[in-house]
């Protein structure tokens, strides 16, 4: 009979992603986030207290992730790269932002050790790639690279919660709630056909 010793390395294991807090009010990341909307395209933020869970999030992670769902419109790309990215940006941190359109195209990035803040703007367009043989879907390799390895990422996506399952599958929906907080923008209007910045 063959036994087996194993050894629980705990420098080894995960710790989870990186703990990032920022000790501001609401009304100063509304204050910061209204800055930001002026630089880039001169534009009003509106329905404010529509991103209530977002401000919470950006106040401390918690060590995780945040994943943003909702129609088009809903300000979900503006907030994960232009002012949760300027705001890790000002702290310090380089995330690395990729389209998901052309994230089969960054997966030498997605592979870089040194790399640990993903932001990840629109989930669903990406193409999968074909890799010996097999076909890969790029979104769903960085999901279990960042359970392996602790990764902080900041995901957005037009599907809501049962059209994501339905492309991705309850198993990396599952992982996604572990890895991130999930805010639901879905009730907020798209800016584009209300005439309204958001």
């Amino acid at each position: 009979m063959q036994t087996f010793n194993f050894r629980l390395d705990a420098e080894a294991l995960p710790k989870g992603a990186p703990l990032i807090t920022f000790n501001y009010e609401d009304s100063e990341f509304i204050r910061f986030a209204k800055a930001v909307k002026k630089a880039i395209d001169g534009g009003e933020f509106n329905n404010l207290t529509d991103y209530a869970p977002v401000w919470k999030y950006f106040r401390c992670n918690n060590r995780k992730g945040l994943f943003l769902f909702g129609g088009c419109g809903c300000g979900k790309t503006f907030l994960a790269k232009y002012v949760y990215g300027q705001l890790l940006f000002n702290r310090g941190i380089a995330p690395t932002v990729i389209d998901a359109i052309d994230m089969a195209d960054h997966i030498k990035e997605l592979e870089d050790k040194g790399r640990h803040y993903y932001i990840l703007d629109d989930v669903g367009t990406e193409a999968p790639r074909q890799e010996y043989g097999n076909t890969i879907d790029p979104f769903v390799d960085l999901v279990y690279r960042a359970e392996e390895r602790g990764l902080l990422l900041i995901i957005t996506t037009n599907y809501n919660t049962e059209q994501f399952i339905e492309r991705y599958g309850q198993r990396v929906y599952s992982r996604i709630k572990q890895l991130c907080e999930c805010v639901n923008l879905g009730k907020v209007p798209d800016y584009r056909l209300t005439g309204k910045k958001s």
